[in-house]
């Protein structure tokens, strides 16, 4: 998921989670959140409601491509 900086910083203090680093260079604030027990998903569900909100933001957003002009 993405997360803001602030809790991206809190949700890597946690046991079950790794920052995203595809080819072992970090990407940003992405985490990866591993559970053991898939109803574990349910019980901390309020992190991926929280990038959820996030990628909404101007901030949160993938960059958009520019256009190439004529």
């Amino acid at each position: 998921v993405k997360l803001p900086k602030t809790d991206y910083e809190k949700c890597l203090e946690l046991d079950y989670t790794e920052t995203f680093a595809p080819r072992g260079t970090p990407m940003g604030t992405w985490v990866i959140i591993t559970y053991a027990d898939a109803p574990e998903y349910l019980d901390n569900w309020h992190w991926i409601a929280k990038a959820m909100d996030y990628i909404q933001t101007p901030e949160g957003a993938p960059p958009r491509k520019k256009r190439k002009q004529k």
